[in-house]
């Protein structure tokens, strides 16, 4: 049970949600995500335990995102989807630059997408991607809104359903999840997305908090650094830092499993030994629905 105190965050985070809803239309209202032919969606994070899967045995549309294009996987998946969404993808300012593996990521997408595909990018991040992927008629952009929107239920909902906003997005695999949703598709799996941060973090003799983060295209053993704070290259996270970050992740699955039973959408996490409890578990589809 909700009690009064729990309410009025509630309301207070519905208030600061309109402002910065109102505040993102000053780039004008988001261009709607045109619905998919289709009825299922893979969505192929980068985690270790994508190693396993085959992913050019499923049936179904794709979607991948951050640096898969720069993997063996892409040409055997062919994503009719593509999610970005860390500013390292594009210049912050104009002494800013984007990082070098995720400019060869850009790289990679013009010189080997022979396929259709959509290329999802926050309309914050202005022309920067646009302008380098051009070169390739097969990708097409689509800006979305990454805007946190918080407090009642209802009423997140109402801007969820408007593709004006989304739970704060602290991975890009929330935005990929919420997108699936808005393209229309009914039964959405996951795979890839291990989580399990938790054993990989600890903190050194000089107190610095740090971070072993896997995936499945590392060519040797990774090794924990610290984690960096968007937009400031000179702090590093502390701990507590990076425990809140990983709360606020979890808690916006639960976010997003609510709000898609209520449009009857199924997400299904095929991710064997995955830290995510937001979602029912599952097998791949290898033949549809």
């Amino acid at each position: 049970m909700t009690t009064p105190t729990e309410k009025l965050y509630e309301l207070i985070d519905t208030l600061l949600t309109s402002v910065r809803v109102l505040a993102a239309l000053r780039y004008g209202p988001p261009r709607r995500i045109k619905p998919a032919q289709g009825e299922l969606l893979h969505i192929l994070a980068n985690g270790p335990s994508l190693k396993k899967l085959t992913v050019g045995e499923l049936q179904g549309d794709k979607l991948a995102l951050n640096l898969f294009a720069s993997t063996h996987a892409y040409l055997l998946a062919k994503p009719a989807h593509y999610v970005l969404l860390s500013p390292a993808f594009w210049p912050s300012g104009p002494e800013q630059q984007a990082g070098k593996p995720h400019l060869q990521t850009l790289r990679d997408i013009v010189e080997k997408t022979t396929w259709p595909m959509v290329l999802y990018v926050p309309r914050k991040s202005g022309g920067f991607i646009p302008e380098k992927v051009k070169g390739n008629t097969n990708v097409h952009i689509q800006y979305y809104a990454d805007t946190p929107v918080e407090g009642f239920a209802g009423i997140c909902h109402r801007f969820y359903d408007w593709q004006l906003g989304m739970p704060r997005p602290h991975n890009v695999l929330i935005p990929s999840i919420m997108i699936g949703i808005w393209a229309g598709y009914k039964s959405i799996q996951l795979h890839g997305v291990d989580h399990s941060w938790l054993p990989l973090l600890h903190v050194d003799e000089h107190n610095n908090a740090l971070l072993e983060q896997r995936h499945f295209y590392d060519a040797g053993k990774t090794r924990a650094q610290p984690m960096p704070i968007a937009g400031n290259d000179e702090r590093r996270r502390k701990l507590h830092e990076i425990l809140e970050k990983f709360q606020l992740i979890f808690r916006a699955y639960h976010t997003i499993e609510a709000y898609a039973k209520s449009r009857d959408v199924r997400i299904i996490n095929c991710t064997k030994g995955s830290f995510i409890d937001a979602f029912e578990r599952g097998q791949p589809s290898l033949g549809g629905l």
